[in-house]
């Protein structure tokens, strides 16, 4: 067990995803179980995640920098620094970077564990940067009790 945790900006695990960047900052077995939390850089016109649905965890987002497109349930809209968002498990949503400039996010999960998502994603990437194959990251995906959200 830890005594705290304390990280300088850009601290955390980094991984690469693609165009994106995301650090974890501190894990479930960090938490005693409670929570995972990470912070999320989209570059410019960054897509995001195909809109999606968790069964296992809730999450938490919070704008830190620039404009994010959000969709949340029936809900689209654009977030800017300040704006936060819950889901809860069994909601369909997604994000994008639509502006010109890099936006971040932090996020959270509970229960924790979903990091091990981005690092099979991470780990699945193409040599030389890029995302995996749509059908990879949903099989990866489906490992974590997520699945493609029905069409809006």
């Amino acid at each position: 067990m830890t005594d705290g945790i304390v990280l300088e900006p850009g601290g955390g695990r980094h991984l690469a995803l693609g165009p994106a960047d995301i650090d974890v900052k501190v894990t479930g077995e960090e938490t005693r179980g409670a929570l995972t939390f990470i912070e999320v850089t989209g570059p410019p016109g960054f897509p995001g995640p195909p809109p999606h649905v968790h069964r296992a965890h809730d999450e938490l987002f919070f704008v830190t920098e620039g404009e994010w497109e959000f969709r949340v349930g029936d809900r689209s809209f654009r977030a800017e620094p300040g704006m936060f968002a819950f889901v809860p498990r069994g909601v369909p949503h997604a994000f994008s970077d639509p502006g010109r400039s890099p936006a971040k996010l932090v996020g959270s999960f509970s229960p924790p564990g979903y990091e091990r998502y981005f690092e099979e994603l991470a780990a699945a990437a193409p040599a030389g940067g890029g995302m995996p194959q749509p059908t990879v990251i949903y099989e990866i995906m489906a490992r974590y009790q997520t699945e493609p959200a029905p069409p809006s």
